[in-house]
């Protein structure tokens, strides 16, 4: 049997692999921990899902400064 990676003809080879795209919408989650989110940060468009999470990543996380 073969292995993924390997370059001899018989083997799959890890490039040749192919997946068809999802018919499913893209999941989103939550920059601070890692849950469903509903919302994007205004700022720097990152993903969370509470007001806590907001002012987690507002506090400390949050990538783009407005002078």
């Amino acid at each position: 049997m073969g292995h993924l990676w390997g370059a001899s003809g018989s083997d799959l080879g890890l490039f040749r692999v192919m997946e068809a795209p999802s018919r499913l919408p893209q999941r989103h989650f939550c920059a601070v921990c890692g849950f469903p989110s509903a919302y994007t940060c205004v700022t720097c468009g990152a993903r969370y899902c509470s007001s806590r999470c907001l002012g987690t990543h507002q506090d400390t996380r949050c990538l783009k400064w407005t002078v």
